[in-house]
């Protein structure tokens, strides 16, 4: 990466909206030929994270990442039973399927309405005793009926169904044809095993589940810097967790540094470890000298992150980067930018890219071979999806862009990172000479 106006740019401390991305020439003939997978994560297909906060990652939003190729990372706040649990819940999951909503027969309509919102797909199956579905229940069914009528006098009986394993080409055919936008999958017994939307359909083609040495979903956890941390971690590995996350909002600290040389001793050097918030490049320097894998920069840019607006305390999410990728590459470390994946400046910074026949990788600054994941706070689900393809489609049509590597084609090479105009307006610009 380098700046179109070095001697003036490279003074200024840039957010995301400072910038775009010049694009250049993309040496592919389709966005499939597009690999995003990180380095760090194996298992991972996209370098999408969902931030380790309450009102953003749980149950489901953690499932929903790993579905598609991303990771969540479940918050610290909660108790580690209740971690535990989801942990449980997601390990036993169908990677491949959403989870269905279920009710028996002699159901009410009220039932319905507690649950039918919890999954996109707005659908919930009626089940017979051996979980073979009888019949399905949408919104539309729901509408100008008593809410105590029981679900086998309102459901639509003998729904669609999809046979497990079929693949997505197929499935999405099938549904289209009997103009449906989701269906129940069912095993060969026809037992119900999930349910595939016409999206998803399509959305599975273009990335793959994460998934562990297992096959099973990946999930990641985050936990204080308290003095429990080294237990609370033991436990959470033990359960099945494959990344940790030591977060706290102001990471360069010395009982940080304690927490992860603590962490690291009981869970050994197999399990990544991930640490933070740190904003300069002396933070990231620490963090890693002290035993993190993957150090997370930038301090309060989140979508629903107060610490900027009740703190002060922050700096230009942009600059963030650039400067902590430098000390990145000189260990040759991954770390993980925390800002809204909602923007699409962010897309284009963060990740690790590779086409075909050259090793294109983005994030890393001075030739930095690092991955950059988004600590992705949109509270909307819609927007994760959107990213999630949103990332491909930008890179097919040959947006991201990365430090001038050996391994880089020669038209990739003169792209470049320039400032907009609306800067000067804001009087960022140093004085000229």
């Amino acid at each position: 990466m380098q700046f179109l106006h070095p001697e003036r740019d490279e003074q200024l401390e840039l957010a995301l909206d400072d910038v775009f991305i010049v694009p250049g020439y993309f040496d592919g003939s389709t966005r499939l030929e597009t690999d995003l997978s990180p380095s760090d994560f194996s298992g991972s297909s996209l370098p999408l994270v969902s931030a380790n906060m309450s009102a953003v990652t749980g149950k489901r939003m953690a499932q929903a990442m790993a579905r598609y190729g991303g990771l969540g990372v479940l918050p610290q706040d909660m108790d580690l039973a209740t971690m535990e649990r989801i942990v449980r819940f997601i390990k036993e999951a169908t990677p491949h399927y959403d989870t269905a909503l279920t009710v028996l027969p002699d159901a009410t309509l009220r039932d319905v309405q507690g649950i039918i919102r919890k999954r996109a797909h707005d659908m919930v199956v009626v089940l017979d005793v051996e979980r073979r579905p009888i019949g399905i229940v949408t919104q539309t069914d729901l509408r100008g009926k008593d809410q105590y009528s029981q679900v086998d006098g309102v459901m639509s009986p003998q729904p669609v169904t999809i046979p497990e394993g079929m693949p997505n080409r197929d499935a999405f055919r099938l549904l289209e044809a009997n103009r449906v936008k989701a269906a129940p999958v069912v095993d060969d017994g026809g037992r119900l095993c999930g349910v595939l939307t016409r999206d998803d359909a399509v959305r599975l083609e273009l990335s793959r589940p994460s998934l562990d040495s297992s096959g099973r979903l990946m999930v990641a956890a985050a936990v204080s810097i308290a003095s429990d941390a080294p237990e609370a971690a033991a436990r959470l590995r033990s359960r099945g967790v494959d990344v940790l996350v030591l977060d706290t909002a102001h990471g360069h600290q010395r009982r940080m540094l304690e927490a992860l040389r603590e962490v690291r001793s009981e869970v050994g050097p197999e399990v990544p470890l991930v640490a933070g918030n740190v904003c300069t490049e002396q933070g990231v320097q620490d963090l890693l000298e002290a035993g993190a894998d993957v150090v997370k920069v930038n301090v309060g840019p989140g979508a629903m992150c107060t610490t900027r607006m009740q703190t002060g305390v922050g700096r230009p999410t942009f600059t963030t980067v650039l400067n902590c990728a430098g000390c990145t590459h000189a260990a040759v470390c991954p770390y993980m930018f925390a800002g809204p994946a909602c923007c699409p400046r962010a897309v284009e910074h963060g990740g690790e890219c590779r086409s075909p026949d050259a090793g294109l990788h983005t994030g890393g600054a001075h030739g930095a071979r690092s991955d950059v994941y988004l600590d992705h706070v949109c509270p909307s689900f819609q927007q994760v999806l959107h990213t999630l393809l949103g990332a491909h489609i930008a890179c097919h049509q040959g947006y991201f862009r990365s430090d001038f590597g050996p391994h880089l084609s020669q038209g990739l090479q003169h792209a470049a990172l320039v400032t907009m105009g609306g800067v000067e307006h804001q009087n960022v610009h140093p004085p000229a000479p």
